[in-house]
């Protein structure tokens, strides 16, 4: 379904028209995010066993699930991969 028949089959159900019904189609795709999670992927700060705690500490940073996992699989090999994967399920 496009987003004009989207939106038009929202507004039918609502109406009235709503702005910010197709907002989130457009911002999809942000650069800052994917840099961010990027960042986070390559960044072995935020891998290593109780120094990655200690860095978000300070640092206030987050780590998304699937940096956690690209991540650990990508310093860990099978066994971090498998880990971290197991890590983000119980979180």
């Amino acid at each position: 379904m496009s987003l004009i028949n989207t939106t038009a089959y929202n507004e039918g159900i609502l109406g009235f028209h709503d702005p910010t019904l197709g907002a989130d189609v457009e911002s999809k795709f942000d650069g800052a995010e994917f840099f961010s999670t990027l960042l986070d992927i390559i960044n072995p700060l935020q891998h290593i066993p109780l120094v990655s705690n200690l860095y978000r500490e300070i640092t206030g940073d987050q780590i998304s699930p699937t940096a956690s996992i690209l991540g650990g699989g990508l310093f860990g090999g099978p066994i971090g991969l498998a880990s971290a994967s197991a890590n983000a399920i119980f979180e």
